[in-house]
């Protein structure tokens, strides 16, 4: 179902990037999924986003510290998607905080 776009907080223009999975769990412990992982160090795990293009995804991991305040990775899993999605600045929005 589509949400509202005023339930949707902006919180401005987001370096996109992609990774794949290298065998890990997720800083929450969980294993990524495809469509729906995203790391991201400035906001609460369990966070619910909107990528502007992209869509809904939830905040499960976290990237390199040296990473800034608007950065978030995309999991796609699959290294030529990675490396096909590039970097990307999209618009992040909030939908919901944990």
């Amino acid at each position: 179902a589509k949400r509202q776009a005023e339930s949707k907080q902006l919180l401005g223009s987001f370096q996109i990037t992609a990774y794949e999975w290298d065998g890990s769990k997720c800083a929450n412990g969980r294993y990524p999924t495809e469509g729906y992982t995203v790391a991201c160090n400035s906001l609460p795990l369990g966070t619910r986003v909107y990528i502007e293009g992209i869509g809904e995804r939830v905040v499960e991991d976290r990237g390199a510290t040296w990473h800034s305040d608007s950065w978030m990775d995309l999991y796609l899993g699959d290294v030529s998607a990675c490396n096909e999605f590039g970097v990307q600045y999209r618009n992040v929005y909030v939908i919901s905080y944990p």
